[in-house]
């Protein structure tokens, strides 16, 4: 692979405090880049709308929208709705508009519930889709994150920390009383895990707007919800879109009733034509609220639980969107599968990309097939990076035990015993219990902070905020200048039993959030170095923001995140708020996350680990 071309990307903190400081110049650096972007002052609130409705970049725009939102005296009240509706209408930015409504902090108790009715109430182009779109992720999200309702990869990974239990959510540090050294920011209830509370009712409304989006999203969301009474509702919506089909199958699914076989065929033809390809989304987040109507039908088949849908179910494999081929996976575990699925999915194997091999992985070590153990290892000798650990952990999961870490190891192993080997169950079931992806022995490619590293296609998302200054920011360049060392270095051809080639990113963020590449990966470790030696110190913790950046980043599957305290001055800054965006941004996209702590203490730790153990990643705190 030719190296890319590098340049900068440096998006300023809309609005930065940090004791006594209020508004201020930032000077940002970049690669070879150097950019002043004046901010506005702390209390402006017209300078964060004027942020939120002109700056083209979204994370930028919308930390715009979230300081606007903080300043207002009713952020879901009247004299904010015209620049919440006016921000959701520019390119790009609906989907951003949504999620940022449904998990910014300052919306809580019955917040949300006043913000729907407002926005269902408004007279004003797009405010009904709007509120169709929030009620769709708050709801699903709910959704995702139970296992009862919803099987996924990561859902085998969810509160699982090494040990198997899950990790305490310990209360944040009293405001002022954080410990650690030169924190420089206040912990307070920032790093709490509170619940998200249960997601408003829908209204009725909706399912009758002359939006037909705005209908289309309030039938999906009420398919997540599975309330019974919206069923008449949700019968009488309008539509014959393919989203609008799948959300019915989904929400008749969930009433548990008797549904014909002909309603059933029915919806599925309707969800499913036309939807072989992704539909161009000019959003630049990860989740779209309108899902495509085959993810929204595979999830209703899943929820009939009648083997008589797999003949479907093994078509939609053949779907060029993987977020269709993903929900088919996960419906044809629900049900269990047959002979004719099974073939399917390992002929599809050996080309999937890697989110459809990650959910492939799972559900073959769930269900173990002696029969699948030659197709996974011909899928190991193609693989150098992260995948080799799902690909591992099925193969082991149907041994019900490792046996070996490279393709190498395993052929021996078959070659030797495939004649006499025949799967344990209750073996395979331990082996499940005891090891996560993520405990899988293969060789890594590296380490950073005595986590290994054992993707190909990486990213650091390090904290460079004023509070990391001294030893903190010290040890950081050290470490992260011997990692990419590590991952430079000539790697044995044995152990991988491939040529490895290992490209990366570095988004430092503090006030600041500045990607070392734009758009992409990089090979070049000189550059990364210098990046390393060179990223200043700015006033702001905005991980979330630097966690979507990194996510948005091409080929990335894994990202290394470090930081040293609470998240502030980003677009969503409560731990517990940005864990249950994670759920949806992972939906069909499943990065893993390793994280490391400079300040593990009050509730940093336990939602860093949350977000790590659910998300093939480890946890670590290296003393300072």
């Amino acid at each position: 692979m030719n190296r890319m071309k590098r340049r900068a990307i440096l998006i300023t903190a809309v609005c930065v405090t940090m004791g006594n400081v209020q508004g201020m110049d930032l000077e940002g650096e970049g690669v070879g880049t150097k950019i002043l972007v004046p901010i506005f002052k702390a209390d402006d609130m017209s300078g964060a709308a004027k942020m939120a409705l002109k700056e083209r970049r979204g994370i930028l725009a919308g930390a715009g929208l979230s300081t606007f939102l903080r300043l207002s005296e009713d952020p879901c009240g009247p004299g904010a709705l015209g620049t919440i509706i006016n921000f959701s209408r520019r390119k790009g930015m609906f989907n951003r508009a949504a999620f940022l409504m449904a998990f910014n902090e300052v919306i809580k108790g019955g917040g949300h519930e006043k913000l729907i009715n407002a926005l269902t109430s408004s007279s004003s182009s797009g405010s009904q889709e709007l509120a169709g779109a929030i009620l769709t992720i708050l709801h699903c999200q709910k959704y995702v994150s139970s296992a009862e309702t919803f099987t996924c990869a990561r859902n085998d990974q969810r509160g699982r920390g090494p040990d198997g239990k899950a990790p305490a959510a310990a209360k944040a540090s009293p405001k002022g009383k954080a410990k650690g050294k030169a924190t420089g920011k206040a912990k307070g209830g920032r790093g709490k895990l509170s619940g998200m509370g249960e997601p408003p009712a829908i209204p009725e409304k909706l399912f009758a707007s002359k939006d037909g989006n705005a209908a289309t999203l309030a039938v999906v969301a009420a398919a997540f919800s599975g309330d019974a009474k919206y069923k008449e509702l949700v019968g009488k919506a309008a539509g014959r879109n393919a989203t609008m089909a799948g959300a019915k199958l989904l929400y008749l699914a969930r009433q548990k009733d008797e549904l014909p076989q002909t309603t059933v065929g029915q919806l599925w033809q309707a969800a499913t034509q036309g939807s072989t390809a992704p539909p161009q989304d000019d959003s630049d987040m990860r989740f779209s609220a309108m899902l495509p109507g085959g993810s929204l039908a595979c999830m209703g088949l899943a929820q009939l639980g009648d083997q008589k849908y797999l003949p479907v179910l093994i078509r939609a494999l053949g779907s060029r969107d993987i977020r269709v081929q993903m929900d088919a996976i996960r419906a044809i575990r629900t049900l269990g599968g047959n002979d004719a699925s099974l073939s399917a999915q390992a002929k599809l194997l050996l080309q999937a990309q890697w989110p459809v091999l990650v959910e492939l992985c799972a559900a073959f070590g769930a269900a173990p097939d002696k029969r699948l153990i030659p197709v996974l290892i011909k899928r190991l000798g193609q693989e150098t990076g992260r995948f080799r650990l799902d690909v591992v952990h099925a193969l082991s999961s149907i041994a019900g035990q490792q046996n070996g870490a490279t393709a190498k190891d395993w052929t021996k192993w078959w070659t030797e015993n495939q004649r006499t080997f025949e799967v344990d169950p209750a073996a395979s079931k331990a082996y499940r219990a005891a090891t996560r992806v993520q405990d899988v022995t293969i060789p890594p490619l590296g380490f950073f902070y005595g986590l290994p590293i054992y993707s190909d296609r990486l990213v650091y998302c390090v904290d460079s905020s004023a509070s990391m200054k001294g030893d903190r920011i010290a040890s950081l360049r050290h470490n992260m200048v011997e990692s990419l060392t590590s991952l430079e270095a000539e790697k044995d051809p044995a152990l991988f039993g491939n040529e490895v080639h290992v490209y990366f990113n570095i988004v430092d963020f503090g006030g600041d959030v500045v990607t070392m590449e734009s758009g992409g990966l990089t090979d070049s470790f000189k550059d990364g170095k210098k990046r390393a030696d060179t990223m200043p110190l700015t006033l702001g913790t905005r991980s979330f923001d630097a966690m979507e950046l990194s996510m948005d980043l091409a080929d990335m599957d894994t990202i290394y995140f470090l930081s040293d305290g609470a998240p502030v001055r980003g677009q969503i800054n409560a731990w517990s708020r940005i864990n249950a965006c994670m759920d949806l941004m992972m939906l069909h996209a499943p990065v893993a996350i390793w994280s490391v702590a400079f300040d593990p203490s009050g509730g940093n730790e336990g939602a860093m680990k949350i977000m790590s153990y659910g998300s093939y990643g480890n946890y670590e705190a290296p003393p300072l």
